[in-house]
């Protein structure tokens, strides 16, 4: 089956043109199943026809461009709509996004806690697939127990401060990673605040607010270095309020180390049912869970090595099997919900 996968990214390439890269977005899926990336718009309706499989992602930005072809699209292509973003992204859904999710011969959704409303949303089947995750690879970056530092990691992009709070009461060191401050115009009561610009700047913002502990922070650079570093702390907190693919969760699982998360994130309560939360709010029970995770090695143990054990339904070849076996099953439902 010929395969192409388009999403945002200004690229065009094919699985085997590049090292592959080791990623948990929706690259992954070119990788598994050994397709072509076509970004960030579709090709041309007579290279359309000569795939048998499309993954569109339905970035907000494409899905007018999408609703304007997909009508058109060849009668041997199946179309798979990926909803890859957050599920509260599609609270009011435009008459565009109708239109392609109508005219799709599977729905693929990567939060199984939205399935039921995307689904009220089309005549078109939705399922809960996923994203192909190379947990294998990932692993390779796992950091021994005996080597890991007296340190408390929270998720990049989920260090507000619910997960703050959690970390900061259980004593150790918290750290985390920034992205670089861009020169974007929404920045600009940061540059006015300070005086001036850095690419740390938000970094260094964080690092000097009040704190009873001490905090450590660094720049985003790549996956495979913070995966190096993060997987060498004692625990990762995650309260995270999105409703995503939950990526950090899958890390955490990969790397033997254990996370508190929220339920919102999908794959938590299924990776680590006793270190999930309801949301952001409960920290007083994720302190809790803290607090024995760090008190109890033998806890710490059991729950990171049942989340390892339980990825493997989600690395790619399950993944791929859930999707062919979708692709399979669904029925014929397009037109008006």
């Amino acid at each position: 089956m010929r395969s192409l996968v388009v999403a945002m990214l200004d690229e065009r390439w094919n699985h085997a043109d590049l090292p592959r890269k080791l990623t948990n977005g929706t690259e992954s899926w070119v990788y598994a199943l050994k397709g072509d990336f076509h970004g960030p718009t579709l090709p041309s309706l007579n290279t359309l026809a000569s795939y048998n499989l499309i993954i569109a992602n339905l970035n907000p930005p494409l899905i007018k461009h999408y609703a304007e072809v997909i009508h058109q699209k060849p009668a041997g292509l199946k179309w798979v709509s990926l909803v890859e973003g957050c599920g509260t992204d599609y609270y009011d859904p435009s008459p565009e996004l109708l239109h392609v999710l109508n005219h799709s011969d599977l729905v693929v959704n990567i939060n199984r806690l939205t399935t039921d409303y995307l689904q009220r949303l089309t005549t078109t089947k939705t399922e809960w697939i996923g994203i192909p995750y190379d947990f294998e690879r990932i692993s390779q970056f796992q950091t021994p127990l005996q080597d890991r530092r007296a340190e408390i990691f929270i998720c990049p992009r989920a260090h507000k401060h619910p997960s703050v709070v959690v970390a900061e009461a259980l004593g150790l060191t918290v750290k985390t990673y920034f992205r670089a401050t861009s020169r974007k115009p929404r920045n600009l009561p940061l540059f006015i605040k300070h005086g001036y610009y850095k690419k740390d700047l938000a970094m260094q913002s964080w690092l000097k607010s009040p704190s009873q502990v001490q905090r450590v922070g660094a720049l985003e650079t790549n996956l495979t270095s913070l995966w190096r570093d993060a997987g060498g702390s004692k625990l990762w907190i995650n309260l995270d309020p999105r409703f995503t693919w939950g990526r950090w969760v899958l890390d955490a699982a990969a790397l033997r180390v254990p996370i508190i998360t929220t339920e919102s994130t999908g794959n938590g309560a299924d990776l680590f049912p006793q270190t999930t939360v309801r949301d952001i709010f409960a920290v007083e029970e994720a302190i809790e869970i803290g607090k024995r995770l760090l008190a109890d090695p033998e806890f710490a143990r059991e729950v990171s090595d049942c989340a390892y054990e339980r990825l493997c339904h989600y690395g790619p070849e399950a993944t791929v099997a859930r999707l062919y076996s979708a692709i399979h099953n669904a029925k014929d439902r397009n037109g008006a919900p």
